[in-house]
């Protein structure tokens, strides 16, 4: 999933005309984010409570780094 979102990342990086200045600075923080990856439990944990749920929420926020939060 990290490596798929890297590649796209540095796709529309390079051919993004109105916000390429923004994904350009925004690099260093999604390259401290992939290399800091949490454990897939997180994400796991967050679906099955949307699952168990009985009035799940649109979003659930699984635990994301600092930079990120």
């Amino acid at each position: 999933m990290h490596t798929r979102a890297q590649e796209q990342f540095t796709h529309f990086k390079g051919t993004a005309k109105l916000y390429g200045p923004t994904l350009k600075a925004f690099t260093p923080i999604l390259e401290v984010e992939v290399a800091h990856t949490h454990e897939t439990r997180y994400l796991s944990e967050a679906i099955v409570k949307a699952m168990e749920a009985k009035r799940p929420k649109k979003a659930y926020q699984v635990k994301n780094g600092f930079l990120l939060s």
